[in-house]
């Protein structure tokens, strides 16, 4: 007989919004997190294989989540974090919607795709470390005191959509590819590379020599603006930096723009079904 190895440890009880210390999974198995609890780990059985846990509409952890070895982690949306997410390890994660109050974190080789999400963060909104890659197609990110994107350690983000109240930023070998999305500023410093996929850039320095036309590399000092049409059809302005004489921004021809993953038939379908209820609820008030 298998027995499940989900750990639950109560601090509070009550009949509704029972809350937990901490909800580890690490059976191997698939689960899925419902009502609020303090804190989640996701893990493999220990012999390898991956746990997958998926974030139902409504969930609430008021610490943080963290997923670990090759297990996988799915936010249908309407869930919130309080903290951050963070993915450890080769773990995946795929974040459809939800709220999260300080940062959505990846390293370790661990992937990531966001297709929405609403971070409000405290230092970083999306950090990317040790060959890491994350792909953002949405969301809106704001709240940061230094960077709405850190990318470092041969980590690598492509940025297809999503709006960024803070910098964009690339160092120590990072590797960040923009193909659109709504920012203000992007930072290379200090070995980091920083790719922007689109057409017809124009370039405003107060410095003759850090622009190399050739190329179309914003070299090192550079500190100016960039206006161009990225792959997503949008012209933006932005303000650009380059740090360090191995720290690069290169403007190149436009790119096609992968699609999204969409949202799996179950959330979907129990989107259509609370549509349809409100529908109804506020049909039946008007009679």
């Amino acid at each position: 007989m298998k027995i499940s190895a989900v750990l639950c440890v109560l601090v509070t009880g009550g009949l509704f919004g029972t809350a937990y210390a901490q909800s580890i999974y690490n059976d191997g198995g698939s689960h899925t997190l419902n009502g609020t609890v303090a804190g989640v780990q996701v893990r493999d059985n220990g012999t390898g294989d991956p746990t997958t846990l998926t974030v139902a509409p409504g969930a609430h952890v008021t610490n943080d989540l963290a997923v670990y070895d090759t297990s996988v982690v799915r936010y249908l949306g309407g869930s919130t974090v309080d903290d951050g997410h963070y993915g450890r390890g080769f773990s995946d994660t795929t974040i459809f919607g939800g709220s999260f109050g300080s940062i959505l974190d990846f390293t370790y080789q661990s992937t990531g795709t966001i297709v929405d999400a609403t971070v409000n963060c405290t230092h970083q909104c999306v950090r990317a470390l040790d060959d890491a890659q994350v792909d953002i197609f949405g969301g809106y990110y704001s709240g940061a005191n230094s960077n709405g994107i850190y990318v470092d350690d041969a980590a690598q983000v492509n940025l297809y959509g999503g709006t960024f109240a803070e910098r964009l930023r690339s160092e120590h070998n990072g590797l960040l590819n923009v193909y659109g999305g709504s920012f203000d500023e992007i930072w290379s410093t200090s070995g980091g590379t920083v790719t922007i996929f689109g057409s017809s850039f124009d370039v405003w320095t107060s410095e003759g020599l850090l622009y190399d036309d050739w190329t179309g590399t914003l070299l090192h000092g550079f500190d100016g603006w960039v206006q161009g049409r990225l792959s997503d059809g949008v012209v933006r302005q932005f303000a650009a930096k380059v740090f360090q004489a191995n720290g690069r921004i290169i403007l190149t021809d436009a790119q096609v723009i992968p699609n999204p993953p969409t949202i799996p038939v179950p959330a979907a379908a129990w989107l259509f079904g609370s549509a349809l209820f409100v529908l109804g609820w506020v049909r039946r008030r008007s009679r």
